[in-house]
């Protein structure tokens, strides 16, 4: 874009570029058209602002998917505690059996478990590939 005496250059209009991040956060950016620009200069310009808040929806990705895998941890973690507080109901003398759906629990316990960090393991790839668009 050539230079213009900033007098006689008007804002003719305005745009706005919205990206939700979470539910609590959003990003706008508002940019400005002027009475001298041109298709190309607009399109560069909003292309431009679109670009920084795919950045940041990204940068927000990476920390939800981080949050998730932290989770699914911890919650691998309390599920194989609970199976192994129903094992040793199952074979206490003198207490109560477990019920059905305890058994069942322990039944599908390791499969749970490998579906559990499957699902870590994709979100962990995700985290890489998108810290690769970042670093890029």
């Amino acid at each position: 874009m050539e230079e213009t005496n900033p007098l006689t250059r008007a804002v003719v209009g305005t745009f706005q570029s919205t990206i939700q991040l979470t539910q609590q956060r959003s990003l706008v950016i508002t940019g400005h058209i002027y009475s001298d620009d041109t298709k190309p200069e607009i399109n560069e310009r909003i292309d431009l602002y679109q670009d920084v808040l795919d950045r940041q929806f990204i940068r927000a990705d990476i920390l939800n998917k981080k949050a998730q895998v932290t989770a699914q941890l911890q919650g691998i973690e309390q599920f194989k505690q609970q199976l192994e507080d129903l094992k040793v109901r199952q074979h206490a003398v003198g207490t109560k059996k477990i019920s059905s759906q305890e058994k069942l629990a322990l039944q599908n316990g390791e499969q749970t478990i490998i579906n559990a960090q499957k699902n870590i393991d994709r979100l962990e790839a995700d985290i890489a590939d998108a810290e690769k668009k970042l670093a890029a």
